[in-house]
């Protein structure tokens, strides 16, 4: 993450690729859930998927380089060890978000249960959620306009 943070500060067309390439991902994440079928969704999604895409979502997701571009190294100062309290930094924010993502995962477990007994809540669910991947795909691919 820290390197691909440095890539990202100094060159606009890598930021841009990878702007472009996330908003390319979470349109076709949203076309596809606008796409599935209620009961295929049900039957038809393992957690190792489940896990690629919240990683490969993570990856291509430029405001988490820029989080660490602007917000932790204020809490550096200067020094010969700036590399290591950046590393010691990024490490437990990698930490917590293990945590509190785990403890998300459990709590979408249990809801899911609940949802799966339901093919008309899931289909629900399932459109709200590809709206929104679509919308912010596309607020993510459209430049902004100057005011």
């Amino acid at each position: 993450m820290l390197g691909l943070s440095v890539l990202l500060r100094t060159s606009a067309v890598a930021y841009s690729a990878v702007k472009y390439v996330g908003a390319a991902y979470l349109l076709y994440l949203g076309v596809q859930k606008l796409r599935k079928d209620a009961a295929l969704e049900l039957d038809g999604v393992e957690s190792g998927d489940s896990f690629r895409q919240g990683v490969a979502v993570n990856v291509l997701n430029p405001k988490v380089a820029l989080f660490f571009l602007t917000f932790l190294p204020q809490f550096l100062g200067t020094g010969s060890n700036t590399d290591a309290r950046m590393a010691t930094l990024g490490l437990t924010y990698a930490a917590l978000t293990l945590v509190y993502l785990s403890l998300v995962a459990l709590a979408a477990h249990r809801v899911g249960a609940l949802v799966r007994e339901n093919a008309r809540v899931n289909r629900a669910l399932q459109w709200l959620a590809g709206s929104v991947f679509v919308g912010l795909g596309l607020k993510l691919a459209v430049p902004k306009r100057a005011v």
